[in-house]
This record gives C-alpha cells, sequence and structure tokens, in this order.
C-alpha cells in the first residue's frame, strides 16, 4: 500500500511540474539552470558550442529532440544531462543521477529550499521552485528506477514573439 501511495505522489509531482510549465511569468529569458549557460532561446547548436562537445547520444521522444551528455557533473555528483527541444528551442532540462539516494537527494532539495526560499508544491516524492522564468523540481524516484531528477522547465506561453 505504502508503495502505491508514494508512486501516486511521484504521478502527482509529475504532474504538477508539468502544469506549472503552463502557467508562465513573463519574465525576460535567462540562464537556464546552474549547470548550464544556455537559455530558454537557445537552439541545438547552440547548446553543443555552451557544452563544447557533441551529445554522446541524440534523440527523439514524442514530445522532445533530445541531446544526451553521460558522464555529467552538477554539485559534485555524477549524472546525466538531458537538453530537451521543442520546435527548435530548449524547453526543459533534466539532471540525473541513476541510483537514488537519500543524502545526495536531501542535498538537492536543502539547495534549492537555501537558493529559492519554500518550494510552492512539495508532496512525498519531492517539490517544485519557481525561480525566475523556470520552473525548477527535484523529484526522487526510490521506488520507481531508483533516480533522482532535478528538472527544469521554461513555462509555457512565456516565448518571446
Amino acid at each position: 500500500m505504502k508503495k502505491r501511495r508514494s508512486s501516486v505522489g511521484i504521478v502527482l509531482l509529475a504532474l504538477c511540474i508539468l502544469l506549472c510549465s503552463f502557467a508562465g511569468c513573463g519574465l525576460k529569458k535567462q540562464q537556464v539552470q546552474p549547470f548550464s549557460k544556455a537559455n530558454w532561446t537557445s537552439t541545438k547548436e547552440d547548446v553543443i558550442n555552451i557544452v563544447g562537445r557533441n551529445p554522446d547520444s541524440e534523440y527523439d521522444t514524442d514530445d522532445y529532440h533530445v541531446l544526451q551528455y553521460d558522464n555529467s557533473q552538477y554539485e559534485g555528483y555524477n549524472g546525466i544531462i538531458r537538453y530537451c527541444f521543442e520546435n527548435g528551442t530548449l524547453a526543459e532540462v533534466k539532471f540525473v543521477i541513476e541510483k537514488y539516494d537519500k543524502d545526495i537527494f536531501n542535498h538537492f532539495i536543502n539547495l534549492y529550499t537555501t537558493e529559492y526560499g519554500e518550494p510552492f508544491l512539495e508532496n512525498e516524492a519531492g517539490k517544485v521552485w519557481k525561480p525566475g522564468d523556470s520552473n525548477v523540481g527535484v523529484i526522487g524516484m526510490p521506488y520507481l528506477g531508483g533516480s533522482i531528477v532535478v528538472n527544469y522547465t521554461e513555462p509555457a506561453g512565456d516565448a518571446e514573439e
């Protein structure tokens, strides 16, 4: 029963992150996230130039074209960075640590709480903040594949005309 509740919590948090991306806050495009100098108007070519190398893999999902950089570092932790593009520009960036660790999860929760204050949304799966022109979520999935995801999204409807 507890496992099912946690799975529901993870799904609800992921849904809330998606829904929050439709809120838009009307701010000028700034740096996407702390582990890259890319911004929400960056193209695939821009990101490759910013990172300084070609991606380890490149693929399409139902929603995005993805550049994936394996063996990446953020806050001293190894993980994967996925730059997700929609209609040719950056729409989402994920830092994925493939093995769940409660201490690492708490590190990211504390990092963003210190940086951005109390989250505007939280449940047992993680928390979501709205810094600047982005939404940032930290999701821990000890029951579903055992990963931690730091997820940045651009609020939809906030694209510059």
